[in-house]
């Protein structure tokens, strides 16, 4: 007959007394770190101690200040373009906590739908339709500028945009008259927050 636990239980008990993983009625459990963080002898109530990963930096985390501001492409007016991307490395997560956008040069009125840029994940340049990836939710169609890399700095992402390892999030943007394109026409993008383990060693007994 599988043991059982309740939330108030430390991490320590998901152990038997011989060291090895609980079994339940649907296998062996093995914690997962996004469930469970910072948290040797923590309860399951409140296993990050009130300090999630993904709100607060864990001592672990490696900063994203990934950026990019090419001049506006020169192909056909209509045709999406990357303009910057960060791909989660392997044995790890991540969190978009500020993106910034923005345009530097002639043409463009906000919301007018000369510049739209586009935020979405694991959907190559090119794949068409939502078969393949997906944008989070209210970033799949930006028609204003959001940030500034001067006065208000990036623009803040309540909650983040939450990564799983090998994830990548891409930044496009595609661009229709009377945006004028080419130097001195620049377009910025950025990606900010941190990635962190995400799998913990736990303890045996």
């Amino acid at each position: 007959m599988a043991n059982r636990f309740n939330a108030g239980d430390s991490v320590i008990a998901l152990r038997t007394g011989t060291g090895q993983n609980l079994t339940t009625h649907k296998g062996i459990m093995r914690p997962d770190a996004r469930d469970l963080r910072n948290n040797v002898g923590g309860t399951l109530a409140d296993p990050y101690y009130g300090n999630y990963p993904w709100i607060y930096p864990p001592p672990e985390a490696i900063l994203i200040n990934r950026r990019n501001s090419p001049s506006l492409p020169s192909p056909a007016y209509g045709v999406q373009t990357l303009v910057t991307s960060f791909q989660v490395p392997q044995a790890m997560e991540a969190v978009i906590n500020a993106v910034l956008c923005k345009f530097d040069g002639d043409g463009f009125i906000e919301g007018s739908g000369s510049i739209i840029w586009t935020i979405d994940i694991n959907r190559p340049l090119g794949a068409g339709g939502a078969q393949l990836g997906y944008s989070p939710p209210d970033f799949s169609i930006i028609t204003t500028q959001l940030g500034d890399n001067i006065m208000s700095g990036p623009w803040p992402v309540p909650g983040g945009i939450r990564l799983s390892e090998r994830d990548t999030i891409r930044f496009k943007v595609t661009t229709a008259a009377p945006v004028a394109i080419g130097a001195p026409n620049f377009i910025t993008c950025a990606f900010l927050g941190w990635y962190w383990p995400s799998r913990l060693q736990f303890p045996t007994k």
